[in-house]
């Protein structure tokens, strides 16, 4: 974890990522590239479709194989005392040949995704 802040102002944040001119963000001094994602964050919704546990806040965080020395946001939900990351879900997963397209894509925790496994469930 490299820095925490509220939803409220990663709201704003992700406008400004998702928007096509911006290509890198500095947030608290970390480069931020745009990415697709943000902006699929932004008109599916922060929250898990499955439990319904808004996001409350996100970390700037860096992916430890990635070698640009970029950072990521990373939206959580809070159930009880642990923080679950929210992810981008495969409505019909990639091993049954579901495909890379927003209709194909809902926002899940880790924990439903990872129940969901490679069923097809829409939530």
């Amino acid at each position: 974890m490299t820095s925490k802040n509220n939803i409220t102002d990663i709201k704003k944040l992700l406008k400004i990522l998702s928007c096509d001119k911006q290509k890198i963000v500095i947030i608290d001094g970390y480069k931020v590239k745009n990415k697709e994602k943000y902006s699929l964050f932004l008109r599916k919704g922060l929250y898990c479709k499955c439990c319904l546990n808004k996001a409350i806040f996100a970390k700037i965080e860096k992916d430890d194989k990635c070698k640009s020395g970029f950072y990521h946001l990373v939206f959580y939900i809070m159930k009880g005392r642990k923080e679950i990351q929210l992810t981008i879900d495969h409505i019909i997963p990639r091993a049954l040949n579901g495909d890379d397209e927003e209709e194909n894509y809902q926002i899940l925790c880790e924990e439903c995704n990872r129940a969901k496994g490679d069923k097809i469930i829409v939530f």
